[in-house]
């Protein structure tokens, strides 16, 4: 018996030895894009003072370009990668339409207004209102409001595919909260509710979920969490909500309003994507052992959950950028600053406070628990803003370049401040995370984007050669009307921004013309600038990250294949004429 228990203990070993030297190989070819965006004058000045008190030569121009910057009194150029610099330089000229997007949506907070892409839509903008849109002002204010429905419009969105599916799980939801509240018949009691057997797991699959959900993946995964006991850190998430003294009856329903003004529409910006973050942030707390290694106290663990789940709130589906441009009332709300986020996190908390008290779940709370919580929250969800990313970026890796793997040292448990800066990296990781996920499930977030292109564009339909024209056509038109009864709720979010730009006379946002962007490349280059950068940091902070960070070396091979066969393929049809 002890020689096999030997034997079994000796093949874990093995395992997990081949896992870690594995996730060591993962990490080793991150290191290109890591440094081009660690490249950053925060990051020279940690390594001019490392020098100086190791007793090292210091190279002046360095110090002379860091006074420069200090005096001008710009802080955030501080964290502003070097974009110069030879590498980024072969992203442009490879896929200018992804360097576009990493420079003027990632990067715009330390750019002028008035330089970039983004003025020249503005501009183009204005020039437009001062012709033909300006000659009917009538008709261009129906058609920004047929465009972008504004605070006040609230009716209810119908989907097209409630003609053909009347179970679809996106057509569920309602944008009227009064109506909602006012209906005993539309709530969802708890015994209702699906229960998971995989919560927890990475690797679940929220369109599952929506679907066996009936389109309630938010509601589903929240109570699936709060009604299991699962340890994170010190707290089990079983009974949390008692034991914080919320009521319970009021914060299910407040769930269920929430979402139910989660957009249909939105091809990404929907509850499944909403559903995801969450569950997302409820692995790290537990296996990414988050809760643990910060010391979190059990209202700071429910806050990390809940901020995930308000992150996106009534998001109508366009970009910041857009809504400045357009000067919609959100952001001449909140001064063009963050106004999506800003948005979501004030109207979520705005429900706290409605004068019936219907969703006031927070209702025996202190003033000063409510303060802590809503402080918390609000930094988690504003961090969510792309155009932040670098900012906050460069001041974490500032916190952890010289860690070891533990990085025990980096950040103190005991400090709110710094338990606070880990949770908002953490969000901004579940945020984006999809591409961390099994090739299956990240391949279909993608494709969401890619299919939608496919269906505005038949000729991109497969063409079996061996049918005759007639049948060709007969073919070419079953399928399009197949993908379009499957496909058409996904509604293109991105590059229908992209058309709503064209229509009043803008330029499209990076990613978002159709006519340009190449999704697999675009994809590469998310994981490479974006995603490596973000979670190798990460990584060092919370060590069970490092199997995402593989997950996604496996990933971008995988797009890399893709993009090799479609290449080849090119080839030799160019080869054929």
């Amino acid at each position: 018996l002890s020689l096999i228990a030997l034997t079994i203990k000796n093949r874990r070993l093995q395992k997990k030895l081949r896992e870690e030297k594995q996730n060591s190989s993962a990490l080793k070819r991150i290191t290109k894009w890591t440094n081009l965006i660690s490249n950053n004058p925060a990051s020279r000045l940690v390594k001019v003072l490392q020098d100086v008190q190791s007793g090292k030569k210091v190279d002046m121009e360095v110090i002379a370009e860091l006074l420069s910057r200090i005096k001008s009194h710009k802080g955030g150029d501080f964290y502003k990668p070097e974009l110069n610099a030879d590498e980024f330089a072969k992203v442009s000229e490879d896929n200018k339409a992804f360097a576009d997007y990493l420079k003027y949506n990632l990067m715009n907070n330390f750019f002028d207004t008035s330089a970039g892409s983004s003025s020249g839509s503005m501009n183009l903008n204005r020039s437009n209102r001062s012709g033909s849109l300006a000659s009917d002002k009538a008709a261009s204010d129906k058609a920004i409001c047929d465009i972008l429905r504004t605070v006040s419009d609230k009716s209810a969105v119908g989907s097209p595919m409630q003609n053909f599916r009347p179970d679809s799980p996106f057509s569920k939801s309602l944008n009227n909260v009064d109506e909602l509240l006012a209906r005993d018949d539309l709530w969802i009691p708890n015994d209702a509710i699906k229960r998971l057997e995989n919560i927890g797991c990475w690797n679940i699959d929220p369109f599952h979920v929506s679907s066996i959900s009936n389109g309630h993946p938010i509601l589903t995964i929240m109570y699936n969490i709060f009604t299991t006991d699962l340890d994170l850190g010190t707290h089990q998430s079983g009974g949390m909500l008692k034991r914080l003294k919320i009521n319970e009856r009021k914060f299910w329903k407040y769930v269920q309003v929430i979402e139910s003004q989660m957009r249909p529409e939105n091809v990404y910006h929907n509850a499944t994507h909403v559903a995801d973050v969450v569950h997302n942030m409820l692995w790290l707390l537990r296996d990414g052992e988050l809760a643990g290694r910060l010391g979190l106290c059990e209202w700071e663990v429910f806050a990390s959950l809940f901020a995930c789940m308000i992150h996106d709130f009534d998001h109508p589906g366009v970009s910041n950028d857009f809504l400045v441009r357009t000067s919609h009332k959100r952001a001449i709300l909140y001064n063009n600053q963050s106004v999506n986020e800003n948005w979501h996190v004030a109207q979520a908390f705005g429900l706290l406070n409605r004068e019936d008290g219907d969703l006031a779940w927070d209702e025996e709370w202190t003033e000063d628990q409510i303060f802590k919580f809503r402080k918390l929250c609000i930094s988690m969800v504003l961090a969510t803003d792309m155009a932040r990313h670098f900012e906050l970026l460069g001041k974490f890796k500032a916190r952890v370049a010289e860690c070891d793997d533990a990085c025990t040292d980096a950040y103190d448990p005991a400090e709110s401040k710094d338990r606070e800066s880990v949770l908002v990296m953490a969000i901004k990781a579940c945020d984006i995370g999809t591409q961390g996920k099994k090739w299956k499930l990240a391949r279909k977030w993608a494709t969401i984007v890619q299919v939608s292109a496919c269906i505005t564009h038949p000729r991109l339909l497969p063409t079996p050669p061996f049918l005759s024209l007639i049948r060709l056509m007969k073919r070419r038109r079953r399928i399009q009307k197949s993908w379009k009864l499957t496909f058409h709720f996904l509604q293109e979010e991105f590059f229908s921004q992209g058309d709503k730009e064209k229509m009043l006379g803008m330029l499209p946002s990076p990613l978002c013309d159709r006519e340009a962007v190449d999704i697999v490349k675009s994809q590469i280059g998310f994981i490479d600038a974006v995603l490596f950068p973000l979670y190798e940091p990460l990584s060092k902070v919370l060590p069970e990250l490092k199997s995402v960070l593989a997950q996604l070396e496996h990933s971008k091979s995988m797009y890399e294949q893709e993009l090799a066969t479609r290449r080849q393929n090119s080839r030799e049809k160019s080869k054929t004429r």
